[in-house]
């Protein structure tokens, strides 16, 4: 089961930010998401722009990806960023596509879809969130999360950036609501605004739920700071903005040696 590990993945993001793009927002978003993995480490990369998912069937049949986010020279995940409700099915049979294609993207653990539809709840394109679960459920292949972004239409005042929002209608709407949907046989889902952004490292259970994520019968104390970096960013900025308060050469190394070994003395081992 991967759904601890994506919603790892979607937790590591700081969704407050998109409420603050105005309009279609498809490239930025895609930005997002590919500014966040690179910053992961040196060993991620994007194709921005994915390969096509299946080869000689010409430019008709042809499905290229938003994003192909990549670690250690394998796929990680593909990623569809779509605007347009009526494409939402389409989308997720491309997502669908390349992991099918286990040849050419041996490698890849999900598939994640962002619905960034920009038009309100009233209109006749209204946001499918329901049918494209069940379409996900029915198919019952791989596992894919969804991310779904509701905007309202806000009112503006007649301030120099309001005056230019009120344009058009995509301008004057901002995101009120940003849900996540995983499927992986089970189904876990809640909204991305409420997720807590930083974990508690004195906690034990976070320790062990770390320990687990790095699946290795003997770690190190470097193993969890590297881990701690690479998936726990917001973990990892509060570890940051924390040391730099300290006038010591109290480390975050220091720290979290001391956090290791007070836990590893509760559960009477040596790690």
């Amino acid at each position: 089961m991967l759904t601890d590990e994506i919603y790892n993945f979607l937790s590591q993001y700081n969704w407050k930010v998109l409420s603050r793009m105005y309009g279609n927002s498809h490239s930025s978003i895609i930005g997002f998401i590919s500014n966040g993995w690179l910053a992961k480490g040196n060993n991620c990369f994007i194709f921005d722009g994915a390969p096509a998912s299946n080869i000689g069937s010409g430019r008709e049949g042809q499905r290229n990806a938003d994003i192909l986010l990549c670690k250690n020279e394998k796929p990680y995940a593909v990623v569809e960023v779509e605007t347009n409700v009526s494409k939402y099915k389409d989308k997720i049979d491309s997502i669908i596509s390349y992991m099918d294609s286990n040849n050419d993207f041996n490698g890849i653990r999900f598939g994640l879809m962002i619905m960034a539809n920009f038009r309100t709840k009233e209109r006749k394109n209204k946001h499918n969130w329901d049918e494209i679960k069940r379409y996900i459920a029915e198919k019952e292949k791989y596992p894919i999360a969804l991310v779904s972004i509701e905007k309202s239409i806000m009112s503006l005042d007649d301030n120099v950036l309001d005056l230019l929002r009120k344009r058009n209608e995509y301008y004057s709407h901002t995101v009120d609501r940003i849900d996540y949907w995983i499927y992986d046989k089970k189904i876990s889902e809640g909204n991305l605004l409420d997720i807590r952004k930083a974990i508690d490292l004195k906690d034990d259970s976070n320790i062990e739920k770390i320990i687990r994520e790095i699946n290795k019968d003997e770690f190190t104390v470097l193993d969890v700071y590297d881990f701690i970096k690479g998936n726990y960013i917001a973990t990892w900025n509060e570890l940051v903005n924390e040391s730099k308060l300290r006038k010591s050469n109290y480390t975050i190394k220091n720290y979290l040696s001391n956090i290791i070994i007070k836990y590893s003395k509760k559960q009477h081992s040596i790690i």
